[in-house]
């Protein structure tokens, strides 16, 4: 029959074990990360270059600051002060607009 162990015994043995638990534990967590391989990161497409929107340039009637309330195209300046000189407050100013947008 075997002497039961003492209280520091059952201290000793019961921290030889949770150590050698706590190295096997960390072993095992190393080997998978180590199994684990990172996949390397994918090669970003550039993106394709966008066309440039084409622009026209016309005469807009209107208050300042505000949209303009009448367009005309650029070689009718003098029908476009005109409009603007039959009312006050209106301003003649150069107004880009996209080419699709008129056609």
């Amino acid at each position: 029959m075997t002497r039961p162990l003492s209280n520091s015994d059952r201290i000793a043995h019961a921290a030889s074990e949770a150590e050698a638990k706590a190295t096997d534990k960390a072993a095992a967590k190393a080997a998978a990360k180590e199994a684990k391989a990172k996949a390397p990161p994918r090669p970003r497409k550039p993106r394709a270059p966008k066309a440039p929107t084409r622009m026209k340039i016309v005469w807009g009637v209107g208050k300042p600051g505000v949209v303009a309330t009448s367009t005309f195209p650029y070689n009718e300046r003098a029908k476009a002060e005109a409009e603007a000189a039959r009312s006050t407050g209106l301003v003649v100013t150069v107004v880009k607009i996209a080419m699709e947008a008129t056609e």
